[in-house]
């Protein structure tokens, strides 16, 4: 009998010391099963595990997708994925650096939609806003913060086109964040010359929709000098509409310099013409530098105004 206690005892001692095992093994190993990088001290740290608001659902990430079923009578699941495309910058003027990117939602059928969203770095880690709707199979180039702005450049296709069609529309849109909502910056809606021989952008208005562009050169010559060295650089011209031989519009023209030849300008070594004031700048990238000439529209043709409107709206952008 004492033989069976002694036997009985060893017994639960080996069940004992196996559950407590059991048990310290999974207090030490069960932070291991947390996303990577997602928490830290209660705190969201990526914005791959953030929680967002799509078309008015809320969408929270886990390793950056989120699955749904969509209807309890159907086998369709709704999948939202992080794309990137991520941008970093200050949204809400609190100079923390929050973050912009893409997700795309799938719900069964044949269309991905393309959201932009934006997360804001608090105390508490990320907080995920809303998205907004880009569209149906875009194809996205880029986006970027600037001075508390998001730009997001895509490709869509035309109304008239197929969704089969592939994107060729090339589409600029900004955002900003309002009360803790992102909200689309309409103020610059309209279209986009893209030219990426120079590197710009140039937003026009919708009323400019069949623009054409022509493209000619500027000639100047050193002032103070015998030499007869003429320094060339092309210009754009882009031509409303509107414009005939026997009324012409006013054209808005970009002119191209090389670093060089626009330090001899600012130096007023470089003579551009009869006028007494050099070129405005518009904008630069890192090869050449967008100016606006002299007296442009001395001659003050019709629709001057309206060129004059879209200059002040800050239309060039360099990439």
């Amino acid at each position: 009998m004492k033989k069976n206690y002694f036997i009985y005892l060893i017994l639960a001692a080996v069940v004992v010391g196996c559950f407590m095992f059991l048990i310290f093994n999974n207090l030490f190993t069960k932070e291991s099963v947390k996303p990577i990088n997602s928490y830290v001290d209660n705190k969201i740290t990526s914005v791959k595990e953030a929680t967002y608001s799509i078309d008015n659902q809320v969408i929270t990430l886990i390793n950056g997708v989120s699955e749904k079923t969509i209807d309890s009578n159907s086998a369709s699941t709704q999948v939202t994925s992080y794309l990137g495309n991520e941008a970093v910058g200050d949204l809400n003027g609190d100079q923390k650096k929050d973050t912009a990117f893409l997700l795309t939602q799938n719900n069964g059928g044949s269309g991905t939609f393309y959201y932009l969203v934006a997360a804001l770095t608090t105390d508490n880690g990320y907080q995920g806003l809303n998205g907004v709707l880009l569209g149906d199979r875009i194809k996205p180039v880029t986006v970027d913060i600037k001075n508390g702005q998001i730009t997001v450049e895509y490709l869509d296709r035309k109304i008239s086109d197929p969704m089969t069609a592939e994107p060729t529309v090339d589409v600029i849109k900004q955002f900003a964040v309002v009360n803790n909502q992102l909200v689309e910056n309409t103020k610059n809606d309209g279209l986009v010359y893209k030219n990426n021989n120079y590197g710009f952008n140039f937003l026009l208005p919708l009323s400019w929709q069949g623009y054409s562009v022509i493209t000619e050169s500027w000639t100047g010559n050193l002032v103070d000098s015998t030499s007869t060295q003429e320094f060339k650089g092309p210009e754009i011209l882009i031509r409303n509409p509107l414009w005939t031989t026997k009324t012409p519009y006013q054209d808005i023209p970009v002119m191209i310099f090389t670093p060089a030849q626009w330090d001899l300008v600012q130096q007023e070594k470089l003579s551009l013409g009869a006028a007494p004031i050099g070129p405005s700048e518009l904008g630069r990238n890192a090869k050449f530098i967008f100016a606006l000439p002299a007296r442009y529209n001395f001659a003050f043709p019709a629709g001057f105004e309206e060129v004059q409107k879209i200059i002040d709206s800050k239309p060039l952008q360099a990439f």
